[in-house]
């Protein structure tokens, strides 16, 4: 495995800021090949970010990076991880930035939810999401266009579609 080679032939030579140095940047690079749509980082990623956390190299930081936190849930979803995720964000609760502990937790337990196929419990956990934080109204909507869609609501999922694209469209963070 290209990581094993890369990062961690060595990693037990360094200390916590020394991983942390040289996880970060791996991670990001993970991340932005995966918003480019090369989806094979997933794994290096769910790899990299399962590191980040067993070696506690969280606590470096002032907070848990809410951006870092919100890919970490994407990652741990699509690898069948949500529950791991959440017990993270319950037992780091003091960890992350005050301002999205709340929405954070709302968001990953309507993940586990969806996760479940209790869709009407997922709905009502996104309902408590009050935020102007664009990676979680991202998500937000992306979770609500799926869980009308998978209820059969099928009116109420073109609606999401347009709300989404019309949210896409207006804001500023995405455009050139």
């Amino acid at each position: 495995h290209n990581l094993d080679k890369l990062i961690f032939s060595y990693w037990h030579k360094l200390n916590n800021y020394g991983r942390y140095a040289l996880i970060y940047p791996i991670i990001n690079y993970c991340i932005k090949k995966i918003s480019s749509g090369i989806y094979k980082f997933e794994q290096n990623l769910f790899v990299l970010f399962k590191r980040y956390l067993d070696d506690r190299l969280y606590e470096l930081e002032d907070y848990i990076r809410t951006d870092y936190y919100l890919h970490l849930i994407d990652n741990f979803f699509i690898n069948g991880k949500i529950k791991v995720a959440k017990e993270f964000l319950e037992s780091n609760v003091t960890k992350f930035h005050p301002e999205h502990r709340d929405n954070l937790m709302f968001y990953v337990t309507a993940l586990m939810y969806f996760e479940d196929k209790r869709y009407g419990d997922a709905l009502n956990r996104l309902a408590h999401i009050k935020t102007n934080t664009f990676l979680i109204k991202v998500r937000m909507k992306k979770l609500f266009l799926k869980l009308y869609y998978e209820m059969g609501l099928y009116d109420e999922a073109v609606a999401s579609a347009n709300n989404y694209r019309m949210f896409l469209i207006n804001n500023k963070n995405i455009l050139g």
